[in-house]
C-alpha cells in the first residue's frame, strides 16, 4: 500500500514475521498468567502491551521506511527508541513471579548475576552496540541480508540487564 505524508511517498508494508513475533509474545506472556494462575497488574499488563506497540511502530512501516532510505536522524530516534524506552517497559511489564522461575534457575541465576551487574552489562551492551554500527559489520550484514530486526532485538536484550530488574 502505497502513502503520502507531507509530499513523501511510502510503501507501508508491515512484515508479518515482526507481527507474528510480537503476537507470540503476548501469546506467551497471557500464556504464563493462566498456567500460573496469577494476573500481572493493570500497570504491567498496559507496559507490556506498550512495548511491543514501540517495537511495532519502530521497526515497522513508514519510520522504518525513512530509517533505511531517507533519514539518519529518524534512523537514531528508532534506535533511541528502541534502546531506551522498549527494555524499561518490558521490565516494568514484566511480574517478578514471572521472572523469578527463569532467573533463580541453577544454570541461568550465576549467569545473570555477571550479567546484569551494572559496568559488565554497559561495557557489554556498548561493546555489541559499537560493533553492529561499524561499518564493516554493517556491509556484511546487508550483503548476507541479516534482517535489521534480529539487530535491534539483539541491541534491546543487551540493554534489558543495565536497567536491573524486578527480581
Amino acid at each position: 500500500m502505497e502513502r503520502t505524508i507531507d509530499g513523501l511517498r511510502f510503501n507501508v508494508a508491515v512484515d508479518t514475521t515482526t507481527v507474528a513475533a510480537l503476537l507470540a509474545l503476548a501469546a506467551a506472556y497471557i500464556a504464563i498468567s493462566m498456567i500460573m494462575q496469577m494476573r500481572p497488574t493493570a500497570r504491567q499488563g498496559v507496559a507490556f502491551i506498550a512495548a511491543l506497540v514501540a517495537i511495532l511502530v519502530a521497526i515497522t512501516g513508514p519510520l522504518d521506511e525513512l530509517t533505511q532510505e531517507r533519514s539518519f536522524a529518524v534512523y537514531i530516534f528508532q534506535q533511541m527508541l528502541l534502546v531506551f524506552v522498549v527494555p524499561p517497559l518490558l521490565l516494568f511489564g514484566l511480574p517478578g513471579w514471572m521472572l523469578r522461575p527463569v532467573m533463580t534457575n541453577k544454570y541461568v541465576e550465576p549467569i545473570a548475576r555477571v550479567l546484569t551487574r551494572p559496568l559488565f552489562a554497559f561495557l557489554l551492551f556498548a561493546a555489541v552496540f559499537t560493533l553492529v554500527h561499524y561499518p564493516a559489520v554493517c556491509d556484511i550484514a546487508s550483503a548476507i541480508s541479516i534482517h535489521s530486526t534480529a539487530v535491534c532485538t539483539c541491541c534491546c536484550s543487551l540493554q534489558v540487564p543495565c536497567c536491573g530488574g524486578p527480581c
